[in-house]
């Protein structure tokens, strides 16, 4: 078992790629801190995934959006998060979410980017 806040058989950072060549809109891109879901996890699939469907429930259940709009993931004792793509709709609806606790404009969009590059 995988445990959200181990440090162990876990990467600091597991990075899904860049999946927006040119990031049109900067002011768009959240860094959203989930609480951590109290149970363990199998693999980091399963980690990747239960984020995947914690987003899809702001975007009306549709993973395969929620997949192309998260472009980073975080894995350590004290960030557990992810950054997607938001638009102000989708926004409110995770700020309403109990799953997640905080919520914050990625300002370190770009070094991200870069670094990947």
């Amino acid at each position: 078992m995988v445990s959200a806040s181990s440090k162990r058989g876990l990467p600091s950072t597991v990075t899904l790629g860049v999946l927006f060549p040119g990031f049109e809109c900067e002011r768009n891109h959240y860094v959203c801190h989930l609480a951590l879901p109290g149970f363990e996890f199998d693999s980091h699939e399963s980690i990747l995934q239960h984020f995947v469907k914690t987003f899809a429930k702001a975007l009306g259940g549709d993973e395969e959006e929620a997949k192309t709009k998260i472009y980073f993931v975080q894995l350590q004792w004290y960030a557990f998060m992810f950054g997607a793509v938001v638009d102000e709709e989708i926004k409110k609806k995770l700020d309403a979410m109990g799953e997640i606790m905080s919520m914050h404009p990625d300002d370190f969009v770009d070094v991200r980017r870069n670094s990947q590059t």
